[in-house]
């Protein structure tokens, strides 16, 4: 099994805003994929969770949000999310948008929501959602456990 590494570098929150929802896309693409076998549970009634992706702060960082997150932010597929059982909102769109896509709705996409300083200053949260073909938006982390955004 080949597990890589994907490094982006965020210049500025609205180009990575842009950024994340193609890495998302393609995410979703390849869960379509796999599938297409029909051998999985639908998201909504599967063991997987939701679990939060936190910021590390470590003490070479004087108290200040690092760059890499308190344990590694992967992007899992959905075969590692039923290994994991568990996924950030990333992860949870990428497969709902497969399944959405795969029963017809290609008009679904990715819709990636940015609160500014939501981590301190000047460090910004993203959350990611799905926003339905008929412009319904739907939040796969709520329906997994999370409680709140922020």
């Amino acid at each position: 099994m080949y597990v890589g590494v994907m490094h982006l570098v965020i210049e500025d929150p609205e180009a990575f805003r842009e950024d994340l929802a193609d890495v998302v896309r393609a995410l979703a693409s390849i869960n379509a994929r796999k599938m297409q076998s029909g051998r999985f549970a639908p998201l909504y009634g599967s063991h997987i969770r939701w679990v939060r992706t936190r910021p590390y702060v470590a003490s070479e960082c004087n108290g200040d949000i690092c760059h890499a997150p308190e344990r590694a932010d992967l992007w899992q597929d959905r075969i590692a999310l039923e290994e994991s059982g568990e996924g950030d909102c990333k992860d949870l769109v990428a497969v709902r948008l497969a399944e959405l896509w795969l029963a017809g709705d290609l008009d679904a996409d990715v819709e990636v929501i940015l609160f500014p300083d939501a981590l301190g200053k000047n460090y910004d949260l993203y959350h990611v959602v799905l926003r339905r073909g008929d412009g319904v938006v739907e939040d796969p982390s709520r329906e997994l456990g999370m409680e709140s955004v922020a």
